[in-house]
């Protein structure tokens, strides 16, 4: 076995070195790689510069006829001879008139066509359209590379010339496109790659016709061009022998070490265990003290094992759940459509309101499953107590004696805060728990009630001072025994219990306590023996939630911009694409949220709004928000998805988004959050 073991070592050991020499090797060829972009990056800057270079030869010519328009022959001359003694790779140099004649050229040999058959550019039709251009566009413009009369490849600049908001004519340039080349990459510094030039259409011009291999392809501005340059490495480089010798060298001898020091531990390793035997049999006896804990051990994997099986359960739930949700949102979507597209009188628009309907209570059940699987976000979110309260009771109710009468006191106008809603049902159920255990010999009523309370002065709860400002009140009392003075001051205590209200009490009260410090608030207790007790809830108040739903009347605000709607499901988002387009938006659909973000990459100002859904395959879309944020940070985004109904802003703020919308949502819900985005309202 130990044979073995020292076996496993060394294969071990040597397929490390293994890979450690391929890195090195990959290494190398990174570094060979990254010298040849440099140099490639080099060779282009070092074109683009050259040639602007030499182009100032007909800006310079330009400037003489707007300082000089009346320029004469033999001053044209001079000038143009001056300026191809500094630019060899200049051809020639010719002036067009006003009406686009070549009237003056330099030098006569060699332009001998040219100066005894002067030719009008702008009706030529090789020439008219470059010369047009730049006469509209006020810039110079570039015809080539082509064969020149004079022998060989060149290109042609020619700038227009303006005085006074008058056009006077054509300074033109004809260069020898080999020179202008040779003196910007025919250094030696450049022997190591291989440059290919093409024009915009793929036509090569200079260089080898085809680059096998791995190549580098670059754009290269030339005037109102844009040539493509190819480069491709000469020879591949090999990596150095003598570090991945000493790798191996060192390696071996490394290994070797490792093995020898291996062998001598297990010598070691063998006297120790003739010590430890003789030590064994004192400590036989310990080892039964120890069956109790393998008792407590095994029923807490029990325990965990029942864990797993529950977040699995929540897991699969939560996949269904969503799932479900798709198809709620295709059916509602369709649905809706059909019912726009049905007339007035037609029976069938009864059935697909039901079908409406029917979407709604689906929805109700999916995110039943979702606290089920706990797949809603944790955070508090802007929430209504009555309605949690309301419920909280019905669950009550249902498992107390009829000696047992609640009195609730509440609107849904009144109790809005920022919170949790199953820790804010959690402080309602044992509240009223403690109320009911108080009452369950005699009887008697339970009122609740939930009021907003203004604090003009810091008031005294338990533990702390609440500081003035707007909360809201949620108020259990009921007319059992109350609580005892020494009870009182013990009821806040984990594990304290006794009976009644204050009194079968365990974690109860001190979970409620800590619930109540994370909303910001805080909690009270009243009693009087033999008169009953009544608890006082503090939560800080907020603003009231706008209503959502619209009258059937309500005119729903449409748009024309330009909306861009990435969801995986093809249904989901062709229905929402029609939906959108009813309204006057222009939309773009996208199942696969690479290709969309390869829309925006192409063109960031294409979209004003993008919709995306939270869970698609291969990028999900907060992750697909935050990448469009790094190509254009005021994209407005809104995030779809049915895992929870409410989102906090810190949580929408989190995944990049704009605005969270529900699914499976209606179009009125979609319409308004739309128009609402793109306002820029919060």
């Amino acid at each position: 076995m130990k044979t073995f073991l020292l076996f496993a070592i060394a294969c071990v050991g040597v397929t490390a070195l293994f890979f450690i020499d391929v890195w090195l090797l990959k290494d190398v060829e990174r570094k060979h790689q990254e010298d040849f972009l440099i140099m490639s990056e080099t060779a282009r800057i070092r074109l683009e510069n050259t040639i602007q270079s030499r182009f100032n030869a007909v800006s310079a010519l330009e400037a003489l006829f707007i300082i000089h328009p009346r320029t004469k022959p033999e001053e044209f001359a001079r000038f143009a001879q001056s300026l191809l003694e500094k630019n060899p790779p200049v051809r020639a140099l010719q002036y067009a008139d006003s009406q686009t004649q070549v009237t003056y050229v330099y030098p006569p040999k060699g332009n001998e066509i040219t100066i005894t058959r002067p030719m009008v550019l702008i009706t030529d039709p090789k020439r008219g359209p470059f010369t047009r251009k730049a006469i509209e566009t006020r810039k110079a413009t570039l015809q080539g590379p082509f064969p020149l009369r004079q022998g060989g490849m060149g290109v042609v600049v020619r700038a227009p010339i303006f005085g006074g908001g008058r056009f006077l004519g054509l300074a033109i340039g004809v260069y020898d496109l080999p020179a202008l080349l040779e003196e910007a990459i025919g250094d030696e510094q450049y022997a190591g790659i291989s440059i290919q030039l093409a024009d915009p259409n793929d036509h090569v011009f200079s260089g080898p016709e085809h680059l096998p291999g791995t190549i580098h392809r670059q754009n290269v501005r030339v005037l109102d061009q844009t040539w493509i340059m190819t480069s491709m490495p000469m020879e591949v480089k090999k990596p150095p022998q003598l570090p991945r010798a000493l790798t191996w060298i060192f390696g071996l001898a490394g290994l070797t070490a490792i093995i020898i020091a291996i062998r001598l531990s297990w010598r070691q390793t063998a006297r120790l265990e003739q010590t430890v035997q003789m030590r064994t049999k004192e400590l036989e006896e310990a080892n039964l003290a120890l069956a109790q804990d393998i008792e407590d051990i095994q029923r807490m994997e029990k325990q965990l094992l029942h864990a797993h099986r529950m977040r699995s359960i929540g897991t699969l739930s939560g996949g269904i759940a969503h799932e479900f949700n798709n198809l709620l949102s295709i059916i509602l979507g369709n649905t809706e459509l059909a019912l726009e597209d049905a007339p007035e009188n037609m029976e069938s628009r009864l059935f697909l309101q039901d079908v409406i309907a029917a979407c709604a209570r689906g929805k109700k059940v999916v995110q039943q499953i979702m606290r089920f699987s706990r797949k809603t976000p944790s955070g508090k979110t802007r929430l209504n107590v009555s309605p949690i309260t309301k419920q909280a009771l019905k669950l009550i109710q249902g498992t107390i004696g009829k000696g047992v009468e609640f009195r609730p006191n509440y609107s849904r106008n009144e109790g809005w805060v920022l919170g949790d809603p199953q820790e804010i049902q959690q402080v309602v159920v044992q509240l009223i728990t403690n109320s009911v255990q108080a009452l369950e010999s005699s009887g008697g009523l339970i009122e609740v009630r939930i009021y907003t309370k203004e604090l003009f002065t810091p008031l005294r709860v338990f533990g702390q001072d609440l500081p003035p400002g707007k909360y809201v009140c949620l108020e259990v009392q009921d007319n059992g025994h109350g609580i005892a003075p020494q009870v009182m001051e013990r009821i806040f205590e984990p594990y304290f219990t006794t009976r009644g209200f204050g009194r079968n009490l365990g974690m109860g009260l001190s979970v409620v306590q800590g619930i109540l410090l994370g909303h910001g608030g805080g909690i009270r207790i009243e009693s009087e023996e033999g008169r009953g007790a009544r608890a006082l809830c503090f939560f800080p108040a907020a603003e009231a939630e706008e209503q959502q739903e619209a009258a059937n009347g309500d005119v729903i605000a449409g748009g024309t911009e330009s909306i861009l709607f990435v969801d995986d499901e093809e249904s989901i988002a062709r229905t929402n694409k029609i939906r959108l387009e009813r309204l006057g938006y222009s939309v773009t659909e996208a199942l696969d949220p690479a290709k969309a973000l390869a829309m925006v990459e192409e063109d960031p100002l294409r979209f004003d709004l993008v919709i995306t859904d939270l869970t698609m395959p291969g990028m999900n879309g907060d992750r697909f928000i935050r990448l469009i944020r790094k190509i254009r940070p005021d994209l407005k985004c809104i995030l779809c998805s049915g895992y929870n109904d409410a989102v906090s802003g810190e949580a929408i703020e989190e995944t990049g988004a704009s605005a969270w919308l529900s699914k499976p949502a209606k179009g009125l819900d979609l319409a308004r959050i739309v128009r609402k985005t793109l306002d820029g309202a919060e």
